[in-house]
């Protein structure tokens, strides 16, 4: 694939290739430095490489982009956001210690996903691993607090799914937000917040390779404070605000499927919120189910 700047933001805009000069590449994540600037992005160049953190910076010399690896080794790092401070969350598949790393029994590979930071200046140089979880850690975001969200697989026992946890930037004090007590599907994947506390994501089922399903409005706010539910008035500290144990679920897209079956109507994935209240998501017409997914020609 490639990374591409479409500009004016429009169906009549121009595609730009930010990644020209990798051909074979493929991609795992992209996201945008708060000045608007620079992109953060997941690439592997070619089949035999592993995926690593690239950066690029936005404004093209005749025609092309000023790109920098930030990462390397023989692990994977994908979905990479920028956090405050400088740094960047992504999570990567390398090894815990030399001991090796904690895996369940099925399903996936034989390494688990944890969260990490790089400095955007120093890249490996200050890489930090977070704590490690015994299943799968995936997709962070950048919460309005500074810290961390992220979907991580639960399972132990009979848990086999996905909830929202928070963390700080240095992975420490890692904590509930939502799907703890209960939500509209089986996993909460690819958030992002719309305030503080109100959340879009993607409500699915946990199974292979799919992530896409139905829109949903995720609010975790402590609706019994009213200065958690004005946005102009944020508790600085952020915790008191949440109350995971009473979220509350909008479906936003009511006919897509929160299970694994095929949809009448598409799924959805990836949304992100644009300044004016509306939601950019990427939708795929048709049954858009886990086998389809996951074929040679996916929707």
């Amino acid at each position: 694939g490639s990374l591409v700047i479409l500009s004016p933001p429009r169906p009549d805009g121009t595609l730009k290739n930010i990644t020209a000069e990798f051909p074979q590449a493929d991609f795992n994540g992209a996201d945008v430095s708060f000045d608007g600037k620079q992109v953060v992005f997941s690439m592997k160049r070619d089949p035999e490489d592993n995926y690593h953190i690239y950066t690029a910076q936005l404004a093209d010399v005749n025609g092309k982009f000023e790109i920098h690896q930030k990462t390397g080794g023989a692990h994977d790092d994908i979905n990479p956001v920028y956090i405050a401070g400088g740094r960047i969350a992504f999570v990567t598949n390398e090894m815990y210690s030399a001991m090796g790393t904690r895996a369940d029994e099925y399903n996936h590979g034989r390494r688990v996903t944890q969260l990490a930071t790089i400095s955007v200046e120093g890249g490996d140089a200050d890489r930090r691993l977070a704590s490690q979880n015994l299943s799968h850690t995936v997709a962070p975001w950048t919460r309005y607090d500074g810290k961390i969200g992220y979907s991580r697989w639960e399972h132990l026992g009979g848990v086999n799914d996905v909830k929202l946890f928070a963390a700080n930037p240095d992975g420490t004090q890692m904590l509930g937000l939502a799907g703890q007590h209960a939500k509209p599907s089986n996993s909460l994947y690819t958030v992002r917040e719309l305030a503080p506390n109100v959340m879009i994501g993607i409500a699915t089922n946990r199974e292979r390779t799919i992530h896409a399903g139905a829109l949903v409005k995720i609010d975790a706010r402590n609706k019994a404070n009213a200065i958690c539910m004005d946005d102009l008035k944020l508790d600085k500290g952020g915790a008191p605000c949440i109350d995971e144990e009473n979220v509350t679920y909008e479906n936003l897209t009511p006919d897509v499927p929160t299970g694994d079956g095929p949809s009448p109507v598409g799924r959805y994935r990836e949304p992100s919120a644009l300044p004016d209240g509306r939601i950019l998501v990427s939708w795929a017409d048709g049954p858009g189910n886990d086998l389809s997914e996951s074929s040679a020609t996916p929707p």
